[in-house]
């Protein structure tokens, strides 16, 4: 089962994952006012998302290590979506399927050097300045 507890500025967060019962992954919405919270359910595949749009797609599956292909409706782009790919360091075929579809993309390197900057903090006490960082690293 989640866990429940507050971050560093006050915030409450909900540890989710695919042992949670799934009346509590569908009560998520409720908790955001404003935003429609849809997680691929198990067992409908890609194609049972042809004709919903979404304004944000996270691509949290491992088929941009080896640069597949997913079998997503390109419909899923909403106009102005924001499609985002865990994998950082290089456009991948789910980055250009977006892209090809009118969605903006960004990678997960921000999400890299925001985490370790949060582990910095948590074991030093100290918060980086991440930008420096995220700035070298995306000129290298």
């Amino acid at each position: 089962m989640g866990e429940d507890h507050l971050d560093h500025f006050g915030r409450r967060l909900v540890r989710d994952d695919a042992r949670r019962p799934r009346a509590i992954q569908q009560s998520r919405p409720a908790r955001l006012p404003g935003c429609a919270v849809t997680v691929k359910p198990d067992g409908t595949g890609f194609p049972g998302l042809a004709g919903r749009r979404f304004d944000l797609v996270i691509n949290a599956t491992s088929a941009g290590l080896s640069n597949a292909v997913l079998p997503l409706p390109t419909s899923v782009f909403a106009p102005r979506c924001v499609a985002y790919e865990m994998v950082y360091g290089r456009e991948t075929a789910f980055m250009a399927q977006a892209r090809d579809a009118g969605a903006r993309t960004a990678d997960g390197l921000g999400m890299l050097v925001e985490q370790a900057a949060e582990a910095f903090f948590v074991w030093r006490g100290i918060r980086p300045h991440t930008a420096p960082v995220l700035a070298a690293l995306k000129q290298a």
